[in-house]
């Protein structure tokens, strides 16, 4: 109490006295909770995924909520490809401030960068077998954003080598799709283009 105060905890100290979950968006006090309090809690985004397991709200409606969540500043926010898919509907293929920020979550230090490869994926998939609307930033702009965002990280190479790996697993029955992604990269990417021996070794190995 003398550390945290009265006032940030007491809605811990109810949810003890009715032998209810805590929720809470701090994790923290959630932690403090089921250490010295032996009380469970849960955040926002446990919800809306239960909400959502549950059938009470769609898919897209816990996508809405999530992109809020982001608006709203809240970093502890996890995401999916759908997610990043949502947004390219909302903007109407647009490179949004909220896309942006999402595909370059693999160059933030806040985040684990690993978590990023999959959605990343995924999503450049989407992007290159799916034609852009009409006045939307092209399939070869979206994913030079990515392979850009990817050239900022801290461990560009290692990532780079991981992220190609895992498109090649993905697209294990559309070969096309893969190395049309990886030809227009090393053709627009000079970054890529230098590490295409590296690369090469890669698909070899996948």
């Amino acid at each position: 109490v003398e550390v945290c105060g009265l006032a940030s905890i007491a809605p811990l100290l109810v949810a003890r006295e009715k032998a209810v979950p805590f929720f809470s968006d701090d994790a923290c006090l959630r932690s403090l909770g089921r250490v010295e309090c032996q009380v469970s809690g849960f955040s926002i985004q446990a919800f809306l995924r239960v909400a959502t397991h549950r059938n009470l709200i769609t898919a897209t409606e816990y996508q809405d909520a999530i992109i809020q969540l982001l608006r709203s500043n809240y970093t502890f926010i996890s995401e999916d490809s759908g997610v990043l898919r949502r947004c390219y509907e909302i903007d109407k293929g647009r490179i949004s401030k909220m896309a942006s920020f999402l595909v370059n979550r693999v160059n933030d230090a806040q985040y684990n960068a690993r978590s990023c490869i999959g959605l990343l994926s995924e999503f450049a998939i989407f992007l290159w077998r799916n034609k852009e609307p009409d006045g939307a930033n092209t399939r070869e702009e979206w994913l030079k954003e990515i392979w850009l965002a990817f050239s900022k990280s801290a461990n560009t190479e290692p990532l780079i080598f991981e992220f190609i790996a895992c498109l090649a697993i993905n697209c294990a029955t559309q070969p096309a799709v893969f190395f049309g992604i990886l030809n227009n990269a090393m053709l627009e990417i000079p970054y890529i283009n230098r590490l295409r021996r590296g690369l090469f070794e890669v698909i070899t190995i996948t």
